[in-house]
């Protein structure tokens, strides 16, 4: 396994737009670095089940299917545009002191994954790429090697939210925010589509 070229496809997939970098920018947006560690961990959790269904040939079959294709599409579009309504109604929330929401749990963040077609897609291409033989050891290495990069990625994403809330909270260049994460969510949600 080509570790080296492992590395710098784990960061080019992990820090690139996708469901999970957009809902980690919104609830560090929303709820702080602290508070949006067990969503985080979800995504973690989640990929790795992933990977390892995928190193040994489950993820490919189940994306044979058009309609599992379509499906995965389908739910993680209407789950960003239902984020995408809370992006636009957030400052009503905040001002109101009255935040309904709370973080995705660990276990959310997981189960989202099962859903979220960038996920799929980048577990199959990346255990094509690196993944010889189904031997445990190579599988464990890979996905131990993917996860500590994508951690990096994953608090990225979560502390830029938080650095936009400061932005957000400033009422001259809120707007500014809001069409930018409107625009950000809606090339995510057209990205699913053309897989």
């Amino acid at each position: 396994m080509d570790f080296y070229a492992l590395i710098v496809f784990a960061f080019v997939a992990s820090i690139t737009p996708g469901p999970n970098n957009l809902m980690l920018a919104a609830s560090g947006m929303q709820f702080g670095f602290i508070k949006t560690v067990p969503h985080a961990l979800g995504i973690e959790l989640g990929m790795t089940v992933i990977f390892i269904m995928c190193g040994y040939g489950i993820g490919q079959t189940i994306l044979a299917s058009p309609y599992a294709r379509w499906l995965l599409s389908f739910a993680a579009s209407l789950y960003l545009l239902y984020l995408l309504w809370n992006i636009l109604h957030l400052q009503n929330a905040i001002s109101e002191s009255n935040i309904a929401s709370k973080p995705m749990t660990c276990w959310q963040a997981a189960s989202f994954q099962f859903i979220n077609p960038k996920a799929w897609l980048v577990g199959i291409t990346a255990t094509v790429l690196f993944i010889s033989d189904t031997h445990w050891y190579n599988i464990a290495s890979f996905v131990v090697t993917f996860m500590v990069v994508a951690m990096g990625s994953i608090s990225a994403w979560t502390l830029f939210g938080r650095f936009l809330q400061s932005i957000y909270n400033n009422s001259r260049y809120r707007r500014s925010v809001q069409a930018s994460l409107v625009l950000l969510t809606m090339y995510t949600v057209a990205s699913l589509w053309i897989w």
